[in-house]
């Protein structure tokens, strides 16, 4: 065919397009085509279209008027009203409209005199030998042939020279020109002119079934071919037209034999046998398809598009590393084809393989900007690393491509909540919701970053609703949890977690939920003896070492707590909850307060609106007998908490209770 869109291809807009053209991408807006137009098994298509011949073999939403023939393929969708002269339904097809019959297909007008203003087609021009087809549809069903190549010109290209008159190659010669140049009234003067010397003349005959084809002149194409192949039994060429023709006429099975004569003729016609595994491939024969394709390849290395089929369907069947193998064969052929660059880095993904396949996606992202599937896997694979800077780079250029993206927006949510950048996480959080309403994981993924920011009552108001729809949930349930355990609701929270880790007795972070819960509900042995139980299943885990930490703390165990706070520490330097929780230990323990001021500093130059990390400098600066500096930051934390009971409780003890002097102390408990 002339033109072949694959599968990852979007467009919107008006497409005007010339030849035979194959479409497998998605695409939104009218189409006109005189010629065949194809809308292949992945292809999806929103909008009106306008052909002389429409063929469906994927999804449709729109009308569809076709001057010659529409035929509708097994498993394909078409959502809205037709008019054709002729029309096939196959079984198995859906089609959801109405359908009006035209009285008769218009003349054929040769595209050159159509009137200026209307879409025009460009026929197909001759290609060489080894060009190659692509085939559409199953035995037995009507077909539009979406060739890749156009029809061979039996025995290659002829040197042109003067016209002898009589000769009936110098004729052949010209036409083969004017073909080329899809001048195709005159090709057909000088290939009838070369008959009128000699009717025995394979080439004449293939000549001019190849204007008749351009024409859409299908039956005296057949007609031209079939005479070419008893004048020429053992041109493979010829019989590769005659199997192209079939197909454009939507005679399959009869291809089909045509294109097995062509194997049979010559066995080791790489061209040959390529299009006998395009034909393959299209029908749904993979097997054969691949025997064929791979059959192809080993005579001749270097045809790329063999390779990319191949690999398409050995990614289908999971056969990765000989998908992959084709892949880099194709790509030694073509360097600079983004699409194989993306193609292999999803090859590379599905077999592990993922340092290798964020190497070929930024390959396909470099070369191409414009391709959202590379620049999304990109970023995944960045954010999988942790390398937030270069992921939200990629995830900005894939939301510039698709802005109303909701995954896009929910994963630059979760980047800005990483960067603790947390109103761009809301916001694009807000955004993601509001593209897709009800997203269980968005939803799920914002009431975390809410809990983690202490608006627990929004986020618990969010979690009930994800788990009203999703009661079987354990990760909705659990967020549920933590936002009730802000809440206070301690028995409602003791219940949700103790179910959980009933049901999951080795998810260390219901265990350490649970912990959490009986920590605030004051039974401290209880709770050291869950946490200790999930330390054990994640050693050095830095939440439940705060854990362990805060209810030894809590016990007045304040020199065993400094040295578990210690440990995390060392382990997790830039843990700012462990800082600010061995801080806090320090002013209770009356030790090291220079170095608890130092480390409350810290945590409030990255947190400066932390209520929790303001009382702890409060109580070091009291301990340190700053009581102007502990009354005033304690008052900053009532600001932003009005009804905490207890930062009231410390301001009338800044205000009223001297503190004791600091002494040396023993770090024993």
């Amino acid at each position: 065919m002339d033109s072949y869109f694959e599968k990852g291809v979007k467009l919107e807009g008006t497409l005007w397009v010339k030849g035979a053209v194959h479409f497998d991408g998605n695409f939104q807006g009218e189409i006109f085509s005189s010629s065949h137009f194809v809308v292949g098994k992945n292809g999806s298509l929103e909008g009106n279209i306008k052909a002389h011949n429409f063929t469906n073999l994927g999804s449709l939403r729109g009308n569809v008027h076709a001057d010659n023939k529409l035929a509708l393929a097994a498993g394909s969708s078409l959502v809205g009203d037709i008019s054709t002269y002729h029309l096939v339904i196959d079984e198995g097809s859906n089609f959801e409209g109405r359908c009006k019959m035209i009285d008769a297909p218009p003349a054929a007008v040769p595209e050159k005199t159509q009137k200026a203003g209307k879409p025009q087609v460009e026929s197909p021009k001759p290609a060489k030998n080894e060009d190659k087809p692509k085939a559409k549809s199953g035995k037995g069903k009507a077909v539009g042939i979406a060739a890749v190549m156009a029809l061979v010109v039996g025995g290659g290209y002829y040197k042109y020279q003067e016209l002898i008159p009589g000769n009936p190659a110098d004729y052949v010669n010209k036409g083969t020109q004017l073909l080329q140049s899809s001048q195709f009234e005159d090709a057909e003067i000088q290939f009838k002119r070369a008959m009128e010397v000699s009717r025995a003349n394979p080439a004449a005959h293939a000549g001019l079934g190849k204007v008749y084809f351009n024409k859409k002149n299908y039956r005296e194409a057949l007609a031209q071919f079939k005479q070419a192949v008893e004048l020429k039994p053992s041109n493979v060429d010829f019989r590769l037209d005659l199997a192209m023709t079939y197909l454009e006429s939507g005679q399959v099975e009869e291809a089909e034999l045509a294109f097995k004569k062509a194997v049979e003729v010559d066995p080791n016609n790489p061209v040959a046998l390529s299009r006998m595994g395009m034909f393959y491939k299209e029908s749904g024969a993979v097997d054969e398809a691949i025997v064929f394709l791979k059959q192809a390849i080993e005579l001749k290395g270097d045809d790329y598009q063999a390779r990319n089929l191949i690999s398409e369907l050995l990614l289908e069947r999971e056969q990765y590393d000989e998908a992959i193998e084709q892949i880099r064969g194709a790509l030694e052929i073509k360097q600079n084809d983004p699409q194989m660059h993306l193609a292999l880095g999803e090859a590379l993904l599905k077999s592990g393989k993922k340092k290798e396949a964020a190497s070929e996606f930024k390959k396909a992202a470099d070369l191409f900007p414009k391709i959202f599937e590379a620049q999304i896997r990109l970023a995944d694979w960045y954010f999988e690393q942790g390398a937030l800077d270069e992921s939200l780079s990629s995830y900005q250029a894939a939301a510039t491509l698709e802005p109303e993206n909701p995954k896009v927006h929910a994963r630059l949510g979760a980047i800005f909540a990483g960067k603790r950048d947390d109103k761009k996480a809301l916001e694009e959080y807000k955004t993601a919701l509001k593209l897709s309403p009800g997203d269980t994981q968005i939803m799920m993924d914002k009431g975390k970053l809410l809990v983690s920011l202490g608006d627990y009552k929004k986020a618990k108001d969010m979690m009930t609703e994800v788990v009203k729809k999703n009661p079987d949930m354990a990760e909705a349930r659990s967020v549920l949890g933590r936002a009730m355990l802000g809440l206070g609701e301690l028995d409602e929270t003791l219940k949700i977690f103790s179910e959980l880790t009933d049901k999951y007795p080795d998810r260390s972070e219901y265990l350490l939920h649970l912990g959490n819960t009986l920590s605030e509900k004051k039974d401290l042995e209880k709770a050291l003896e869950v946490l200790f139980k999930a330390e054990k299943l994640t050693p050095g885990d830095p939440e439940i070492v705060l854990s362990i930490c805060t209810v030894y703390g809590k016990k007045g165990y304040y020199s065993t707590a400094i040295r578990h706070c210690r440990k995390g520490l060392d382990d997790n330097p830039e843990n700012y909850e462990m800082m600010n929780r061995l801080a806090w230990l320090y002013a209770k323990k009356r030790i090291s307060v220079e170095d608890g001021l130092a480390l409350s500093m810290k945590t409030l130059e990255v947190y400066p609106n932390r209520h929790e990390f303001i009382d702890t400098l409060s109580e070091l600066y009291y301990v340190m007998g700053e009581q102007d500096k502990a009354i005033a930051n304690i008052n900053k934390a009532i600001e932003l908490v009005p009804d905490n009971a207890y930062y009231k409780q410390q301001l009338w003890k800044f205000k009223n209770v001297k503190p004791k002097p600091l002494q040396v102390e023993s770090e024993t408990s």
